[in-house]
């Protein structure tokens, strides 16, 4: 039995799990329906979060309900997850790597900025503790089997997004990253705004072809939408990836010696995103029985970062196109040592 502690009682900590029926999309909600890890502590300094936690999982966990990691004994627990803001992520993650735990969960963005998290990789690796930055759809079932539907390289991709460059926009980039491999070079395509902006940028690919993320201000309702167009048929990832469509060109649809796409999507399949259960799992089989560990690990989560910093340093510079370089985090070169 693998013992895990979830530190932050938030939306994404432990509130989650009201928006999509049965499925498990809070960790707390995750690590209870997982068998073979088992609940010891939930952590929040807030004291209302503690107390909306321990009336939520009452009759689910006899967990501990703490103010602060210090009050977890050194070695005690094989997994923690940071759901926690980015702003205290480098006290977090050095507070959590001194249980010396051997898998720790961060919510994504890893950090803040790209040398932040370049220094939390190193941490992770010099601790000897395995990083996992949790974006869920890399263990999402549905969002798995989407790929079935690939077909070679795209000719290019479009992805629409609200609710933040590191937020929506961060996902995207990992799935891209995921996918088809890495980027070569950001160029953004109009100014940044405040906060966490949505921001419009093309991001090259070494696959060769360009993904444009379109980034939309002001929506009445949520926008996630990737749009994959194949060489032979068009892939559509919405609502979050919720939905899913595939089409295939056909000669003659509208106009006779043209090929279009018709209107109805030759594939349809709905189906709420998950993985976060499939995470915990994973976890489990790995601690338990030796199993490689998939997911965004702390490379990955640097190369996503240096996709958005790009994107971010090329709006401040006027558009200045940015070329990435790939480098090797903490988790590959404790591998290789």
């Amino acid at each position: 039995m693998a013992d895990a502690v979830v530190v932050g009682l938030g939306r994404v900590g432990s509130r989650n799990d009201d928006v999509a029926d049965a499925e498990p999309l809070s960790h707390v909600g995750a690590v209870l329906a997982t068998p073979g890890i088992r609940l010891v502590a939930m952590v929040d300094s807030d004291r209302h979060a503690r107390a909306a936690a321990a009336a939520r999982w009452r009759d689910a966990t006899d967990a501990a309900i703490l103010a602060s990691m210090d009050d977890i004994a050194p070695g005690s627990v094989d997994v923690v997850a940071l759901c926690t803001p980015t702003a205290r992520r480098a006290e977090q993650v050095a507070a959590a790597l001194a249980l010396r735990p051997r898998v720790l969960i961060v919510e994504k963005p890893l950090a803040a900025d790209l040398v932040a998290a370049r220094s939390l990789v190193r941490r992770a690796a010099a601790a000897d503790v395995t990083l996992r930055v949790n974006y869920n759809r890399r263990f999402d079932p549905a969002t798995r089997a989407f790929r079935d539907w690939f077909s070679g390289t795209p000719a290019k991709a479009v992805l629409r997004y609200g609710k933040g460059l590191h937020n929506y926009a961060s996902h995207m980039v990992d799935l891209l990253l995921d996918w088809f491999g890495p980027a070569t070079a950001v160029q953004a395509l109009g100014p940044a705004g405040r906060g966490d902006p949505n921001l419009d940028f093309r991001c090259r690919m070494a696959a060769g072809f360009d993904a444009l993320f379109v980034g939309v201000d002001g929506l009445g309702y949520d926008q996630f939408e990737i749009e994959l167009l194949f060489p032979d048929r068009r892939l559509e990832y919405a609502a979050g990836g919720a939905l899913r469509r595939l089409w295939r060109p056909r000669e003659d649809v509208f106009y006779r010696g043209y090929a279009h796409v018709p209107a109805e999507a030759e594939e349809t399949e709905t189906g709420r995103v998950g993985g976060f259960r499939e995470l915990y799992a994973a976890v489990r089989d790995h601690l338990n029985m030796g199993a490689p560990l998939a997911g965004c690990d702390g490379d990955a989560a640097v190369a996503g970062l240096a996709v958005l910093d790009a994107a971010l340093r090329s709006a401040r510079d006027g558009g200045r196109r940015r070329r990435l370089r790939q480098r090797r985090g903490g988790e590959r070169e404790r591998r290789a040592a």
